[in-house]
């Protein structure tokens, strides 16, 4: 499945960012390539490529876990992403004091507060502005009858994930209970990708600020450089790399896409194709994330 090919493409980098590793292990696995020692190549050298930007959603996953220094290239990084963005704000509103010291113009409950949609338009902001005290005393403040039902809801959803520590258990209850995923259905314009990858992330901590802490580190580390580059077939018209990865090479899925003119796929299938200077590796899924099986792309045997 995609988690499973992430894992073997981040071992293949590993073994390509190592000097003088014999290239007989999992790069040899995913292509038939000369043989001989393995040249010292650093993150900036590789490109990590997909037809769709939701395939290099587990690269990025199994990158962060592994501590290779990545870029996400004409995308935001995961942690900016807007479903992810909102969850993390709910993580961060239940941190013990978050809601009881004085609010600040970018506090995440201001993110939050609307989301889902509780009627707590910037009508209800002013009045919330107006109001003294911390985040969690301005609610407990009187508001006009039309406000009450989404105050009263806001309320109780926060008051129950400060009981929580577990930020799995946290995301878990505002997805189920506290109504986003029909907000997400209904006013998020993407797929629940992003919030499936931000569950299997929660399951490595077993409290709020150890993903905290992760979250700081990764956003911090999408700043350098020397980062392997992960783009779409279609960001990477113009750019070059030693080497390359083209991922996620699906019939009928990905690479040709289902809802694309064959012609196109096929020339973008060529774009991906000579992207490389050194060396070039495809590599495809048995199975898909439904657990449906799948057949490798037929560009690959042209």
């Amino acid at each position: 499945n995609p988690e499973q090919e992430a894992l073997v493409t981040t071992d293949a980098i590993l073994e390509l960012l190592s000097s003088g590793v014999q290239e007989t292990g999992l790069v040899s696995k995913l292509v038939n390539s000369a043989s001989g020692s393995c040249n010292e190549y650093n993150p900036s050298d590789i490109m990590v490529l997909c037809r769709v930007g939701y395939g290099l959603r587990p690269i990025s996953v199994a990158l962060e876990n592994a501590g290779v220094p990545f870029k996400l290239v004409g995308t935001k990084p995961f942690f900016h992403q807007s479903d992810v963005m909102d969850l993390m704000a709910y993580v961060k509103c239940a941190m013990p004091d978050t809601l009881t010291r004085r609010p600040w113009a970018f506090h995440p409950f201001m993110r939050i507060y609307n989301k889902p949609r509780r009627g707590l338009g910037k009508q209800w902001e002013n009045l919330f502005w107006k109001q003294s005290g911390s985040i969690w005393e301005r609610l407990q403040k009187y508001y006009p009858d039309n406000f009450v039902p989404g105050v009263r809801n806001l309320r109780e959803t926060l008051a129950k994930i400060m009981e929580m520590d577990n930020p799995l258990n946290i995301i878990h209850y505002i997805w189920t209970f506290g109504g986003y995923s029909d907000y997400h259905e209904r006013h998020v314009d993407k797929t629940t990708d992003d919030i499936e990858q931000l569950r299997l992330l929660c399951h490595q901590f077993t409290d709020s600020r150890q993903l905290l802490t992760y979250e700081h580190a990764s956003l911090k580390k999408a700043d350098t450089d020397d980062a392997v580059k992960l783009m779409t077939v279609h960001g990477s018209k113009g750019t070059e790399a030693k080497i390359v990865f083209v991922v996620h090479c699906n019939n009928q899925d990905v690479m040709p896409h289902k809802r694309g003119l064959y012609d196109e796929e096929r020339r973008l299938f060529f774009v991906a194709s000579t992207r490389a200077i050194d060396k070039l590796y495809f590599s495809s899924c048995h199975w898909d994330s439904n657990d449906e099986k799948t057949v490798k792309s037929e560009f690959i045997d042209l």
